[in-house]
């Protein structure tokens, strides 16, 4: 799993590891900044517009 590179896996919920692990995977999720993933954290706007961004340019067909 790719997410076991980020200091802070083993505070990814089990029922996240799964979806967490492909949307790093695919280039979707990178983590802060600084590096962690802050899975328990929540997203500031514009750090759910990149992922969003990310995921729209990644599989949607304009």
């Amino acid at each position: 799993m790719v997410i076991r590179e980020y200091a802070d896996y083993d505070q990814i919920p089990n029922f996240a590891l799964e979806t967490l692990n492909w949307a790093v995977s695919a280039g979707i999720i990178n983590g802060t900044d600084s590096g962690p993933l802050r899975p328990s954290a929540t997203a500031t706007r514009a750090q759910a517009a990149v992922i969003l961004m990310r995921l729209c340019e990644k599989y949607v067909s304009w």
